[in-house]
């Protein structure tokens, strides 16, 4: 096998462009974990809402990504409420804390998902509280209005 000598550096920097890259999208990708794991809440309490007529108390007795500590790589936990006037409700995944390999950027920060029609859609954006920058979460999830 012949390697290309004119390509090495073509190929260096194109390894650097990409390596260079990805330490820029490291904290959008910790975040998408968070993401992930909310989505796969919003089902359950979808389903919830059908057969009760009301938001489910916890998320942690739904849903097992809630339950576990930490929920996942990234994410330390997950937690849910209805809003205080009960008309919305609210999954929140909060990043872990500096270390850990966590991006100090999203570090202890947090991203929510609400619905305000019985979970048959969902918005997602910032938490209302200790809210990530918007610049870290992908384009499709950078609603405002979190309850």
């Amino acid at each position: 096998m012949r390697l290309h000598v004119g390509l090495v550096p073509v190929a260096i920097a194109f390894a650097l462009l990409h390596v260079s890259a990805r330490a820029d999208d490291l904290p959008t990708l910790q975040m998408s974990e968070g993401i992930q794991l909310l989505t796969g809440g919003e089902t359950v309490v979808h389903d919830y809402f059908l057969k009760t007529g009301a938001w489910p108390p916890n998320i942690n007795q739904l849903y097992t990504a809630a339950s576990r500590w930490p929920a996942g790589t990234y994410v330390q936990f997950i937690g849910s409420s209805p809003s205080a006037d009960g008309k919305s409700y609210g999954m929140v995944a909060t990043m872990k804390n500096k270390g850990n390999g966590i991006d100090p950027r999203v570090a202890g920060k947090a991203v929510e998902i609400w619905s305000s029609d019985g979970g048959a859609s969902w918005h997602c954006g910032p938490a209302s509280i200790n809210p990530v920058d918007p610049q870290y979460l992908p384009a499709s999830c950078r609603e405002s209005g979190a309850p």
